[in-house]
């Protein structure tokens, strides 16, 4: 009888969730913690895990979104739940929400816990959430950040020249991108990236090079789906060769 009630204990459901959730097993994990929470509707952790997986792995945002809620309430100190919950409100386009608990997360736990809460894949989100919140230039902290931990992450070089760019540093910019394609040509996908450098060219009449970035945009813009941004950068390149003619 005494080892029928421990084995209900709600503590050993969840640690046979986290066992299938390091597994990457995503359904039984789900079971697991659900039982846990039919014994004690209180534990956090079951909150937490099944609000990860079911926002991020499994796309059932209502119900991922209720669970993480949840843990908040009953943790709000907890970096990590902040930092799931933070990126749930980045994915909802709730950006000041998403930056303020992506702050805090990265504040509570500097250095992070493991490859889920790595720190610099913590800072490059938090650089995410502000430079779409358009700030920019208080992205540059986090990425410089990471980039102190990880000098060779091909992303934080490619984020920092989205922010540089951004900014006007075009130089700057340049450097680190050329940096980010050398280390993973695979890193390079913002249209808007290249369509600033090819700004930053047409302003000083160097248009062959502007040319190619602008059509590197627009085949970002194509692969991606986007086709009203394809449509504006497609105007671009035809300025660009116009340029050119006109220039020889």
């Amino acid at each position: 009888m005494k080892i029928h009630e421990q084995f209900l204990n709600d503590y050993s459901f969840v640690r046979a969730g986290n066992e299938f959730f390091n597994q990457g097993d995503a359904d039984n994990a789900i079971a697991e913690y659900n039982k846990a929470l039919e014994l004690n509707p209180d534990n956090v952790t079951a909150h937490h895990k099944l609000g990860f997986l079911l926002y991020q792995v499994k796309g059932r945002f209502d119900e991922g979104m209720t669970h993480l809620l949840k843990a908040s309430k009953l943790d709000a100190q907890e970096p990590r739940i902040q930092y799931d919950l933070g990126m749930a409100y980045m994915h909802q386009g709730k950006l000041g929400d998403a930056i303020r608990l992506l702050s805090e997360s990265i504040q509570r736990a500097p250095n992070g816990f493991d490859d889920q809460y790595e720190p610099v894949r913590m800072r490059l989100s938090l650089a995410e959430a502000l430079i779409a919140a358009g700030q920019s230039k208080q992205a540059e902290a986090p990425l410089l950040d990471a980039l102190r931990r990880s000098p060779s992450h091909p992303e934080v070089h490619y984020r920092l020249a989205v922010t540089l760019a951004d900014l006007g540093r075009t130089d700057e910019a340049l450097a680190f991108y050329k940096k980010a394609v050398s280390l993973n040509p695979r890193v390079d996908t913002s249209a808007a990236l290249h369509h600033l450098f090819a700004t930053s060219y047409l302003k000083s009449r160097r248009f062959r090079e502007a040319l190619q970035h602008e059509e590197k945009a627009l085949a970002l813009a194509r692969s991606q789906g986007n086709e009203e941004l394809a449509k504006t950068l497609e105007e671009h390149v035809a300025l660009c060769k116009r340029l050119i003619e006109a220039a020889k």
